[in-house]
């Protein structure tokens, strides 16, 4: 008996009959009763691959409906259509969202939640130095400065991140007082700006190394960096540092003497560097000219003024300092940033008389007291006066941060 069912390859060019989408044909079966069925298997794979299809792009469509649903997306229709073969780069566009929407929420103060999905977003798109940036800012905040370091540094490449990146991350490093992280970038970076300063930045980059080497006690690194780079008023300032770091305040002079005769000399800074060198030198009528320099050419700026007195103060000039003190009171003392700007350096050198002649001003003329008390309490201690220090520290207001300076000089 011939079969009722036939699968066969071809369609209406194999058998005769009436056919159905190309798929299922009627036909009639010679000498036998009835009808026949016919089924194209062709037929059928190409319709299975038809429905293959519609579901795939259904499927892609709902996946993008999906997406669409976050406002801080960046996949395109596109995207889902090629999903297994764009997997990495939906993954990084994901990451971008992540992104996006953590920097929205670090902009509404909302930190730990930001934090957390900067984290998800770098963990797909490592490349976003803004993220990190933000990120790292949330470390230092909740002070994770290692991490903060860590964060920054995994988004470095052979190009040149920025100099607000590198900013950042080179205040972070020093906070730290990891300067080896600042001089190995400051040195790696300035080789791939050589004779390209980019708008200032590879003068800016130089400064920060040779600071940075100098912070780290590497005077004669710093030295050798400084003579490596073209002359010029920069270099020249940073070999002077350089050479009175390693107590070479002769050649410094000589240097300065040097730097004075060139047609564009930025004899301010010279005047202020020969302050140092000559009274390094001992050469302390040298060093009064240079200040009376100093003080002509900015008569305005209480740095300068600021930076005479503590430079006398350094040299054992106590009556000289004093004097120079009560002048800068009589000139700046209507501002209490002025007071500070003058007890800050004196805090740092230890000299305790002026610091209480500073502090005394500012009670007088009313300002608020509490840099300065913490400034006392600072200097006390570095000379060794624990008992005094202490009743000075227990009167700190708490919004002085107490705990954290007592914290900070018992472990000093």
């Amino acid at each position: 008996m011939k079969r009722f069912v036939k699968f066969i390859w071809g369609a209406s060019g194999t058998i005769k009959g009436r056919w159905f989408l190309g798929l299922v044909g009627i036909y009639d079966r010679q000498g036998f009763r009835g009808n026949g069925l016919a089924i194209s298997v062709r037929g059928l794979l190409l319709w299975l691959g038809v429905l293959g299809v519609v579901a795939y792009v259904a499927a892609a469509t709902m996946l993008f409906t999906m997406w669409e649903r976050n406002p801080h997306s960046f996949l395109t229709f596109q995207d889902a259509l090629l999903y297994p073969v764009r997997r990495p780069l939906i993954a990084q566009k994901h990451g971008q969202a992540f992104i996006a929407q953590g920097l929205d929420l670090f902009r509404a103060q909302k930190f730990h939640d930001a934090a957390n999905l900067l984290r998800l977003g770098l963990a797909r798109f490592p490349h976003d130095l803004t993220a990190r940036l933000k990120l790292a800012q949330y470390y230092e905040l909740i002070n994770q400065r290692e991490i903060a370091l860590r964060t920054l540094t995994e988004g470095l490449t052979d190009e040149l991140p920025g100099r607000a990146y590198l900013q950042t991350l080179f205040d972070s490093a020093e906070r730290a007082e990891n300067h080896d992280l600042v001089i190995g970038l400051g040195n790696r970076y300035l080789a791939t700006l050589r004779g390209n300063d980019q708008g200032g930045t590879r003068h800016w980059l130089l400064r920060r190394t040779v600071t940075a080497q100098l912070a780290a006690g590497r005077p004669a690194d710093a030295l050798a960096r400084a003579e490596s780079e073209p002359a010029g008023d920069t270099t020249r300032e940073y070999r002077v540092l350089a050479l009175l770091a390693l107590d070479r305040p002769d050649d410094a002079i000589a240097l300065l003497a040097d730097w004075r005769t060139q047609p564009a000399a930025d004899r301010t800074t010279v005047a202020r560097l020969e302050v140092r060198a000559f009274r390094q030198a001992a050469r302390f009528d040298a060093m009064e000219q240079a200040l009376t320099e100093l003080r002509t050419r900015t008569p305005a700026d209480p740095a300068a003024h600021v930076y005479g007195i503590v430079q006398q103060a350094i040299a054992g000039r106590d009556a000289a300092a004093s004097h120079r003190f009560d002048d800068f009171l009589f000139r700046f003392g209507g501002s209490a940033s002025n007071l500070l700007l003058l007890a800050e350096p004196l805090a740092e050198i230890a000299h305790l008389p002026l610091l209480e002649k500073c502090i005394a001003a500012a009670k007088e003329r009313g300002y608020p007291m509490a840099r300065f008390s913490v400034l006392r309490v600072q200097t006390l201690v570095q000379r060794g006066d624990w008992r005094a220090a202490a009743p000075v520290l227990a009167q700190l207001p708490p919004e002085t941060g107490r705990e954290a300076v007592a914290g900070k000089i018992w472990h000093t």
